[in-house]
């Protein structure tokens, strides 16, 4: 970064942090919001110290803040920093009301035909008395998130060490697609919900906690979006701001540029209707649930998942349902559809609401023939055959619960064919290879993306020309590396082996086997891809490679050959990355008058082969 010293940023940063922000906002008028005299000019000023406008106009670039207010980007004030005297920054910010207003400050530093974003800071003021005042003090500031070149420095880290944060070019914001609401059960520091947001820019999306009166409670995985309870709450003590067990906080997601912020309200329901479970059936479903001593239980559902109950009406097939009994059976539903209840218990005057589940009705499916059937004078049809088990389809895939084995969503697309190989997205999503032609009603040859939502990604779509045996994701998220028996992907050559981008495109890693890939595993450190199969020869050269092989994440053949003696169909990495396990069909390790081991072996990273002999 040119025209930038190294020692003036870092007294720049310095005092940037250890600065006090100060805001004096005024509302005048009565209660009524939408009364003329309830808005007001109000001011905000910031006093900063001297050295901080000095170093501004001397180090090359140009600091900058912004004040937004209630989320109005659009209508964003920007407070020109003064370098006379000791400086300040000052706004104008008129039509503030005498209500609660929340007050979203970001500096930015611009330099070299670049503006990064260094620091952002979050804070709601209660004007209904016609005055209030916002002190904003650095450890109150998020600089962690902001980091323009993906190399986990940031921004204000690289500044102050005088070094470049990197060019960047993104200019598209993250879009969320996560739900804004969730209800879970109570005691439990799980909430169940996943921060989602997507950048078209392909880079790193980060999460954090900004706003919401009840923040404080909650913390969240920066990486993977996972948002938890500080501590399990109990449904009959609150400890929400309202004590009505609604807790309310905001989400950022940022891509190191451009933040967005999303409003989630999470539901603590009470562990009496814990129990409370659906069984999807042909056009219909069958409600269980442990009756614990309500007066009456009453029943909303909806084909819109996360459906507001408060105006169920509004919702596609809003249903409410009035003094029902469990177990039940809700009839006259749509095959294929996702249908998602939420059941009331009412003691009194005080009314539960359980936690949100889902079921979707479909087509009987029998494990076996049948032989003989005949009709009731009901319309009940008896069936006889050599089945053991009949239910709904499902699919080559579903998603079921860690705990239970259950299914743990009725709305997972389904699959037309076999599914072969599942890996996580790190976004609470998963990606699928297999023998299928369709997933979720979409056409998807062989792989698919299924988002945290439970729907198919229709911008993601690879196309392999057979089967998908094994996959892999790199350790930043942002590439899947596939094999199996297809020789085209994306319809381009790809022989059994691809890599492709979280936004489908196809990678330039092009291994070349000559045969079958079954297996494969990502190293712990990312940069190599260990692969298993019915292959003899791997590369453009045809180095040979039997059975096994390391492939460097840029495309390069390893010298790792431990030359197994027949195909191999699995493959896992130890928990410290030095130790690859095989199975497959071989008996020997290591080539001709190589070593006894019958299906199984370990190799080391470096190519030894272990004591391991199963």
């Amino acid at each position: 970064m040119s025209g930038i010293k190294s020692k003036a940023v870092t007294q720049w940063f310095l005092r940037l942090l250890i600065s006090l922000f100060f805001f004096v906002l005024t509302a005048c008028g009565g209660n009524d919001s939408g009364s003329a005299e309830n808005i007001a000019e109000s001011k905000a000023t910031t006093e900063l110290p001297s050295g901080l406008q000095k170093l501004a106009l001397t180090g090359g670039g140009t600091l900058t803040a912004y004040a937004t207010i209630d989320g109005d980007a659009a209508n964003r004030k920007i407070m020109t920093i003064n370098s006379a005297g000791a400086g300040s920054a000052s706004v104008s910010i008129p039509g503030l009301s005498r209500a609660p207003h929340t007050i979203v400050i970001r500096y930015f530093y611009a330099v070299g035909g670049e503006n990064y974003l260094l620091a952002i800071a979050v804070k709601n003021i209660d004007l209904s008395s016609g005055s209030g005042s916002l002190f904003f003090r650095s450890l109150e500031y998020d600089t962690d998130s902001f980091d323009y070149d993906s190399d986990n420095i940031s921004n204000v880290a690289e500044l102050k060490a005088g070094t470049s944060p990197g060019i960047r070019t993104d200019i598209t914001a993250p879009v969320f697609t996560s739900g804004r609401r969730i209800r879970v059960p109570e005691n439990t520091t799980v909430t169940g919900y996943t921060a989602v947001a997507t950048d078209a820019d392909g880079s790193t999306v980060r999460y954090s906690l900004v706003g919401g009166v009840d923040q404080a409670l909650f913390s969240i995985d920066s990486n993977t979006g996972v948002l938890s309870f500080k501590n399990p709450v109990d449904f009959e003590a609150p400890v929400d701001s309202d004590q009505n067990n609604t807790y309310v906080l905001g989400i950022m997601a940022t891509d190191g540029v451009n933040p967005v912020a999303q409003s989630v309200t999470v539901t603590i329901s009470d562990t009496a209707l814990e129990s409370f479970s659906v069984i999807p059936q042909y056009r219909s479903v069958l409600l269980n649930g442990n009756e614990k001593g309500a007066d009456s239980y009453n029943l909303y559902y909806s084909s819109d998942k996360a459906f507001d109950t408060n105006n169920y009406l509004i919702h596609n097939d809003g249903t409410y349902l009035t003094n029902v009994s469990l177990p039940m059976n809700v009839s006259k539903l749509d095959n294929g559809k996702a249908y998602y209840f939420v059941l009331e218990a009412v003691y009194g005057s005080k009314k539960i609401l359980s936690a949100e589940i889902s079921g979707r009705p479909n087509e009987l499916a029998f494990n076996g023939f049948i032989f003989a059937m005949d009709a009731a004078a009901d319309g009940r049809l008896y069936l006889g055959g050599d089945f053991t088990s009949v239910g709904v389809v499902s699919g080559g895939g579903v998603a079921v619960k860690s705990t239970s084995g259950r299914p743990g969503a009725g709305d997972y697309p389904l699959v037309d064919g076999t599914v072969y190989a599942v890996v996580t997205d790190n976004q609470g999503g998963w990606y699928i290879g297999g023998s299928f032609r369709r997933v979720g009603g979409l056409a998807r040859n062989n792989l698919a993306h299924l988002l945290a939502d439970g729907s198919v990604d229709s911008g993601w779509d690879p196309s392999a020309s057979s089967v998908v045996y094994a996959l892999g994701l790199s350790t930043d998220g942002k590439t899947l590396y596939a094999g199996g028996n297809f020789t085209v992907m994306g319809g381009k050559p790809r022989n059994y082996l691809a890599s492709i981008g979280a936004d489908g495109s196809l990678g330039s890693w092009d291994p070349n086997a000559n045969g079958v890939v079954r297996a494969l595993a990502v190293s712990a450190d990312g940069k190599t891809v260990y692969v298993g199969g019915g292959f003899t020869t791997m590369g453009a050269g045809g180095a040979t490679r039997n059975y096994l092989a390391a492939i460097g994440t840029d495309g390069s053949l390893g010298n790792w050959d431990p030359d197994a003696g027949a195909a191999v169909s699995a493959l896992a990495i130890s928990a410290d990355g030095k130790t690859v396990y095989v199975g497959g069909l071989f008996t020997t390790m290591g080539g001709a008058g190589g070593t006894t081991r019958n299906y199984l072996a370990t190799i080391g990273t470096d190519g030894s082969l272990g004591n391991w002999d199963p």
